[in-house]
């Protein structure tokens, strides 16, 4: 009974230690075979591997690569999920701030008036209200040049009901109409 105890701890750590040596691609293909349909992945293992290692680099790959570790199909399913999630809020954020530093302030004020998360939301009460004065200046420069810009006009009801100021409200009746 003992040398069958014996055994068994041999065997169970030499399948623990060469499980630990796989590199990230391996461990990434093991999941992406064992979690996914069968033919989900249609090329051989060899050359999943290299193409892997070519590319792990990749923002989004890589977040798939890292989350490989866990052991379990729906650990590994939560992991990228909340890292693409955190990864989409991160860009949301980047593109909001580079928007507003290149001055685009049609594009900043659509973009607010879309879903995002709490963060987003904060940066956009922030810069909103600067942005919408701008917007405000841009259409009553036109209008004291005998134009009417629209566009503005566009974003100016969006910012009056992004930002609920009804003295904007009031006062783009005045150059938009």
């Amino acid at each position: 009974m003992k040398f069958y105890h014996f055994s068994f701890s041999i065997i169970f750590a030499l399948v623990t230690i060469s499980s630990c040596k796989k590199n990230k691609c391996e461990k990434f293909y093991d999941r992406m075979t064992r979690c996914h349909k069968k033919g989900y992945i249609d090329i051989p293992k060899k050359q999943f591997l290299v193409e892997c290692e070519e590319v792990k680099e990749d923002p989004v790959l890589s977040d798939k690569i890292e989350c490989s570790v866990n052991t379990t199909c729906s650990s590994w399913r939560k992991c990228v999920q909340e890292k693409t999630i955190k990864r989409k809020n991160f860009n949301q954020l980047k593109k909001l701030n580079k928007l507003h530093t290149q001055k685009q302030y049609f594009d900043v004020v659509k973009f607010c008036d879309s879903e995002g998360n709490d963060d987003f939301r904060k940066r956009c009460k922030e810069i909103l209200p600067g942005v919408c004065t701008d917007l405000f200046e841009l259409a009553k420069a036109a209008k004291k040049a005998g134009n009417k810009d629209l566009n503005a006009c566009t974003r100016l009801s969006q910012c009056s009901k992004l930002t609920g100021n009804d003295k904007l409200n009031a006062e783009m009746d005045k150059v938009c109409k």
